[in-house]
This record gives C-alpha cells, sequence and structure tokens, in this order.
C-alpha cells in the first residue's frame, strides 16, 4: 500500500494552484475549512474573494483598470458608476463619509495605470481582451478567468495589480495562466506566443517573461497538481498532503538564516506572512509550521529549492519594468 490516494479533483481553479503556491499551508487551511465566500467565488467573478480593506481594494482596482482599458467583466459592469455601485453593494467600498475620498483616490490611481499600459501597448498594434481558461489535462481540467490581458502578433501581456509594493505572489496567477496559455496553444497545434506577466504598483511595474515549452508548462502544471493534491509520506513517515508553512515571500525575501528567524517572523504582528491570513491567530506556527528545529535549515533550504523548480520562471533576473507617475 502506498497510500496513494484515488480521489484527486477533476477540476481545480488558478486562483487555487495560486494560493497554493503564496503558502501551501495556508491553502489547506482554506480548503479543510471552505473559508471561501460564495459571492466572490473566483470563478463567477474572476477577482479574488475578500478578505481585508487591501484585497478589497485590488478587486476594485483591477475592475476599474479592465473598464479603463475597454474590457468589461460583463454587460452590466461597462461604466465607473456601475463599476461604483456594484462595490458599494459587495462591500468593496465603504458607505458614508469616507466613501467619495476612497473612490476618487483609487480611480486616481487607476487612470496613471490605464495611461501607462495605453503607452506602453499601443492600439491598433495591441488588443486588449479577457480570456476564460478551461485547459484539459491528464485526468483533470484547470479553470479560471484571465480578467485582462494585452496581445499583439509576438506576445501576450498578463495584466494584474499589487498595491504599494510588488511582492513575489503578485505574479503567481499569470504565471499558472501563462503555463495554461502556453499548453493551449500547444494543444491546438498554434505557435506558442512569448507571455509576460506584467504587475502594477503605486510606484513601479515590472514584467517578467515566461519561457516554457508545451512539454515544460504540462510537466509544471502536472508537479503542482501533484503536490498540492496527491497523498505523499512525510518526514516521520505519516500519509498525508503537503502543508508546509512555505510562504513564498519569505522564500524570495531570502533572510532566514535559522529556526529562531523563521519563529520571529511570524510573531511580528506588522510583517507577518500571515498577517492578512484570518486564522492566523488560531495556530501555533512551531506545531504546524512542518519545520522541526533539528536540521532545520537542511529542510528549508531544500522546500525553497523544491518551490523554485515548480515556478523557474519567478526566480530569474530577466525583467522589465519602471515607475508609474505619480497621480498628483
Amino acid at each position: 500500500e502506498n497510500g496513494e490516494d484515488p480521489r484527486l479533483p477533476e477540476q481545480v481553479s488558478v486562483y487555487q494552484f495560486k494560493e497554493f503556491l503564496k503558502d501551501p499551508f495556508v491553502f489547506r487551511v482554506g480548503q479543510m475549512m471552505q473559508i471561501e465566500d460564495e459571492r466572490e467565488d473566483p470563478e463567477k467573478t474572476e477577482f479574488e474573494p475578500v478578505l481585508v480593506d487591501k484585497l478589497q481594494e485590488t478587486v476594485l482596482r483591477r475592475m476599474l483598470l479592465a473598464q479603463m482599458l475597454g474590457v468589461f467583466e460583463n454587460d452590466h459592469l461597462t461604466t465607473w458608476e456601475d463599476i461604483r455601485t456594484y462595490a458599494l453593494s459587495k462591500g468593496l467600498l465603504p458607505k458614508g463619509a469616507f466613501s467619495e475620498r476612497i473612490w476618487n483616490d483609487i480611480l486616481d490611481e487607476t487612470k496613471c495605470w490605464a495611461n501607462l499600459i495605453v503607452g506602453l501597448y499601443r492600439k491598433p498594434d495591441f488588443r486588449y481582451g479577457r480570456k476564460t481558461v478551461e485547459l484539459k489535462m491528464n485526468g483533470w481540467t484547470l479553470l479560471g478567468t484571465i480578467p485582462l490581458y494585452v496581445q499583439n502578433d509576438r506576445c501576450i501581456h498578463l495584466i494584474d495589480t499589487a498595491g504599494v509594493e510588488i511582492h513575489q505572489y503578485h505574479f503567481l496567477t499569470g504565471y499558472v495562466q501563462a503555463l495554461a496559455l502556453i499548453c493551449e496553444a500547444g494543444q491546438k497545434n498554434e505557435p506558442v506566443p512569448e507571455i509576460f506577466i506584467d504587475c502594477y504598483s503605486k510606484k513601479i511595474w515590472q514584467a517578467k517573461p515566461v519561457r516554457r515549452t508545451l512539454v515544460e508548462a504540462e510537466l509544471l502544471l502536472e508537479k503542482i497538481y501533484r503536490k498540492m493534491f496527491a497523498v505523499q509520506m512525510d518526514t516521520s513517515g505519516k500519509w498525508e498532503r503537503y502543508s508546509k508553512v512555505l510562504p513564498i515571500d519569505m522564500v524570495s525575501e531570502n533572510k532566514v538564516e535559522s529556526y529562531d528567524d523563521y519563529i520571529k517572523a511570524f510573531n511580528d504582528e506588522n510583517h507577518s506572512p500571515w498577517k492578512y491570513f484570518a486564522g492566523a491567530k488560531l495556530f501555533d506556527i512551531k506545531k504546524v509550521s512542518g519545520f522541526p528545529e533539528k536540521y532545520f535549515m537542511d529542510l528549508w533550504n531544500k522546500e525553497c529549492q523544491d518551490l523554485k523548480e515548480l515556478t523557474p520562471d519567478l526566480w530569474t533576473s530577466d525583467v522589465i519594468g519602471g515607475t508609474v507617475a505619480d497621480p498628483d
């Protein structure tokens, strides 16, 4: 008996892939507790479920940016006023005195991005659009939506936004989407376009290329899928699904030099990797991390390397970018 679990899901969303790569433990807790707000199901609105104010702003910015670039989520959300009404009804904008000011700030910032993107990717050379992902893999299907992309005959730019700073996790959704687009082109015997993941923050923008062949892209998606859902033997000999506390931003910041560094990071409320994890206070990091104190650095380095091998294009220095004009 190898403990292999035959109950692997037949449908998986891009959002689930992103959540797993961002932090496997938080993803697993969400799965077990089904922490998903039905109204903001990522497969229905294509935007992330709302947990805190920062994410609410992110959802709103993405909708506005797409609208400003002529890409509409649906026929009912084609004007700023439509989006504002929707945002108020969904709690994405607070009602009352601050509503106007917050709305205007978000509008101004988003206009800066829209102007920058239109300058970078000029029509009619570039086409703007949105696209549904439904990729048939080996016994399972990857589902999702690309809310905003820009394309010409040679390349596709997948557009996403961040708040004040750009973090590694901001590129994860685009990365999974890029692998899916490469697989899709390959399955249809079409040429694989050059794909960039673009991320725009208040201060800077960055674009990372994803350069994979069909075979490489398929293999990476299969490997991530297996790591997410297959039962594996852990270091203590127990069969279970992978759920180590491995936040991708901790890996990219590369500041962990000891077990104490790792534990301390989670006790710093302002900068904890679990700052936006609703269940953070329910768990003792020492008990759930999946990293024993003994041989910690060896195991930590191995897990970091494994994560980088699942997301190789995010770790190269091959990045283009620039600054974003101040809305004032």
